[in-house]
């Protein structure tokens, strides 16, 4: 809604609802950008991810999807219209990344295909009343999207459909079975800044269609159709097509081309899945008219297939039961057996899974803790972003250590502290401070170093360039960076503190006990250094630990 001012009581304009046309509860990803994308350019973070295979078999298999998108932004500029894209990817060489914001494209993947749904006519802005008091007409049906995708993978092309028309198609280069995952990301026009912009996903399947083809291709026609539901037990379907030969390979009946429906390699593939049949139906006089695919009456596995062939006559006839039939398949827990299944390397026992997860319902409440890496997530090497093995999650078996600003010189201020680079002390070498750093992050002197959180106020500078980097290797022999600025950047606060009273002399660097026992004063007296000298051991000294923050 957008009011003509903060004092006015009715809103300008109304954006109208959305329903799911199979009155279902659908999926809405709201994304915000406070910097539009260029033209042309595809977001790095996808609005919603599939990680897992397609369960793509052969030509014929059609990538499904509903769609809805909204977008919007608080400028006058038409009326806060901040227009809307989308892209699909399909088909990934591997899996998701460490970070889940990131999807497929963090693992530096190549999609098979990638595509822009085509929103020339769409109205992605859906308003019910603009700036006045007259309704704008709407239908619900406008607002969402049917995208089907044809796979070809015999002649290397797929084609995108948009409610039954053409949009366009490409060339691509994949095997059924590399069709891995899918993402689609959903984002706002260039130059439209501070959007929000919503995605709404009412379904998504890959299917085979035996009637209404997006194409408009003229399939073989259903014989018969038979749902029979038994009180008290599990529904059951059957299905005839009568799929007769045609005449395209010269040899009628001799090529897979002959016939509409090819639908062996659901069955024989070599990786073993649940293919679902789903009835819908139309109602009223007139089929074309009124035929809904939106909500199906019957829905079940296909469990059966059987061919029958006379002559040129072919029929193909279909079983399917009810999803409840998955019970069947289910092991009570007394047949699976209580001794040990892990004691043979050889071999995996099929029941192994569901063992363990009856052991873990045991645990009265209690889970076993999960053994992850010793990252945090949401950390500076990983963008801040969250990793799927960080252990900073529920069940984690690595204790997380935290204060709560009770040590002077501890990591107190954690929400202060946490980000950025650590600075371990701070020196002087002649006229220059030297700031030595937490690690080695490779800055130079165009780098723009901004240090706060330290107590003593002169070394909090801001967009300073260096004068000179370099580097120094600690004491547990790892290379770390250094950075130089003069006294005008950051003045030296440093005294005479005395960090070192001892009788083997430092000065010229001296890294074994052989030579500092030959660098002893001459006379046997005890030498001091204080603060204000460079020492060659620059951990030795240090100015208020994890207290200051780059």
């Amino acid at each position: 809604m957008r009011f003509a001012s903060a004092s006015a009581i009715c809103p300008e304009n109304v954006f109208f609802p959305i329903t799911s046309p199979a009155s279902k509860p659908f999926l809405a990803i709201q994304s915000y950008y406070q910097t539009a994308p260029s033209t042309g350019v595809v977001p790095s973070t996808p609005s919603i991810i599939y990680d897992g295979s397609l369960n793509s078999r052969a030509d014929g298999d059609i990538f499904h999807f509903r769609v809805a998108v909204r977008s919007f932004n608080g400028s006058t500029t038409s009326e806060g219209n901040a227009g809307a894209n989308v892209n699909v990817m399909l088909g990934f060489t591997s899996r998701i990344g460490s970070t889940f914001e990131d999807g497929f494209t963090h693992s530096s993947n190549t999609p098979k295909i990638s595509f822009n749904l085509s929103l020339t006519n769409y109205d992605s802005y859906g308003v019910l009343f603009n700036g006045n008091a007259t309704k704008t007409s709407y239908t619900n049906d406008t607002a969402w999207i049917d995208v089907d995708v044809t796979l070809d993978y015999t002649n290397s092309t797929y084609v995108v459909y948009q409610d039954g028309v053409q949009v366009s198609t490409a060339s691509f280069t994949a095997t059924a079975a590399e069709m891995y995952g899918y993402q689609i990301t959903a984002y706002p026009d260039d130059n439209k800044d501070n959007s929000v912009i919503t995605l709404m996903l009412d379904r998504v399947a890959l299917y085979r269609p035996l009637t209404n083809h997006p194409a408009g291709t003229q399939l073989a026609p259903i014989k018969d159709l038979k749902i029979s539901s038994i009180v008290n037990g599990v529904s059951n379907c059957k299905l005839n097509i009568q799929d007769d030969a045609d005449n395209n390979s010269g040899n009628i009946g001799f090529a897979a081309d002959d016939y509409d429906y090819t639908l062996t390699p659901i069955f024989d593939s070599t990786i073993t899945s649940d293919w679902n049949l789903l009835v819908f139906a139309a109602g009223g006089y007139d089929w074309e008219r009124d035929s809904r695919i939106d909500r199906p009456l019957w829905r079940g596995i296909i469990e059966k297939m059987r061919i029958k062939q006379s002559g040129r006559s072919r029929s193909v006839e279909l079983q399917a039961r009810d999803n409840l039939s998955l019970l069947d398949r289910q092991v009570p827990l007394w047949e699976i057996g209580q001794d040990g299944l892990n004691d043979d390397e050889s071999q995996n026992p099929f029941w192994l899974y569901d063992a363990q997860g009856f052991n873990t319902l045991m645990n009265f409440g209690v889970k076993p803790l999960k053994l992850l890496s010793n990252e945090l997530g949401f950390d500076v090497d990983d963008s801040f972003l969250e990793r799927t093995d960080q252990r900073m999650q529920l069940g984690s078996g690595h204790p997380i250590q935290m204060y709560n600003n009770e040590d002077t010189n501890s990591a107190n201020f954690v929400e202060k502290e946490y980000e950025g680079l650590g600075v371990q002390s701070i020196g002087r070498s002649g006229a220059n401070t030297i700031v030595y750093m937490s690690g080695n992050p490779s800055y130079t002197t165009s780098s723009s170093i901004t240090i706060t959180g330290s107590d003593v106020t002169q070394y909090n500078i801001s967009s300073q360039n260096p004068n000179a980097v370099g580097t120094h290797t600690n004491r547990d022999n790892q290379t770390e960076q250094t950075l130089s600025f003069t006294q005008t950047q950051m003045p030296y606060q440093g005294s005479a503190n005395i960090v070192y009273a001892g009788k083997y002399d430092w000065s010229f660097g001296q890294t074994d006990y052989d030579t500092w026992y030959n660098s002893l004063t001459a006379n046997g007296t005890y030498i001091i250094r204080g603060s204000d000298t460079v020492p060659s051991f620059p951990d030795h000294f240090t100015s208020r630990p994890k207290k200051q923050m780059l």
